[in-house]
């Protein structure tokens, strides 16, 4: 888990991923489904834009290869929410794919092809991380968080987006301790972790990241409220020992 791939270097504000990472993700082990975790920038002037022609395109080529697309939210902005929070990012996209084989097909598809002008020209900074299902280690093992299309009906509803670096085995082990009393102290307020991710290959990245998280909670505000209770504080200690790099959002689903 602490061993990070070999990558060259293919920062976020180059968008794309670069032939040697994409040769990296042929030369991995093609064992089944995994989920593509995207963090999108739109370029200014009409970014948004020519990526939602883009999106049309890449749609239609996930689901004609049997992929799909789990979840897509946009950060929460407004009272109560720094900008700062959303660290730049304008969407999060994550989608499963049923295999690496059929996410490297894709990128032969001549349509497909087509559209990446339109995604270039779209975004300021993209990240695309290829991820796995995980599990929490020791005494939750046996706690697996299946790649599932996440649904939600409730418009208070938000999703949080964390990513994770830890300091080592002993930072896993801290973290552990902090989710052993976090963990309660969400399902208690009506929230869950929804999914669990093990990041294992950076295709476009500015940073390597161990894990990530995408947790439900029934509002902004229940969160607040959890982070300013004593029991919260005291856990979040061990956190901060736990963690070499940190970052996320709240994000709300976006059709």
């Amino acid at each position: 888990m602490f061993d990070q791939p070999e990558v060259p270097a293919n920062a976020c504000a180059e968008v794309d991923p670069s032939e040697a990472s994409l040769k990296q993700l042929a030369q991995q082990t093609d064992d089944g489904p995994f989920l593509m975790l995207n963090l999108l920038e739109f370029a200014p002037n009409g970014g948004r834009e020519r990526f939602a022609r883009y999106g049309e395109v890449a749609a239609k080529a996930i689901r004609d290869r049997g992929g799909d697309v789990l979840y897509v939210g946009e950060p929460l902005t407004g009272a109560g929410v720094p900008e700062a929070a959303r660290e730049g990012w304008d969407r999060i996209v994550c989608v499963r794919y049923p295999s690496r084989a059929s996410y490297l097909d894709m990128q032969q598809d001549p349509a497909y092809r087509a559209a990446l002008p339109d995604r270039r020209n779209g975004l300021a900074r993209r990240m695309l991380y290829v991820t796995q299902a995980g599990s929490r280690p020791g005494e939750d093992s046996d706690v697996h968080f299946p790649l599932e299309r996440v649904e939600s009906t409730d418009p208070n509803e938000i999703f949080v987006i964390n990513m994770l670096r830890f300091r080592g085995p002993g930072g896993l082990a801290d973290y552990a301790r902090y989710s052993h009393v976090v963990g309660p102290e969400i399902q208690k307020r009506g929230g869950s972790t929804v999914l669990l991710l093990r990041g294992e290959l950076p295709l476009v990245s500015d940073d390597f990241w161990h894990e990530f998280l995408l947790v439900r909670y029934p509002s902004l505000e229940s969160v607040m409220s959890m982070m300013s209770t004593d029991k919260w504080q005291d856990a979040a200690k061990n956190r901060e020992r736990a963690l070499h790099g940190r970052g996320g959002f709240p994000t709300r689903p976006v059709s």
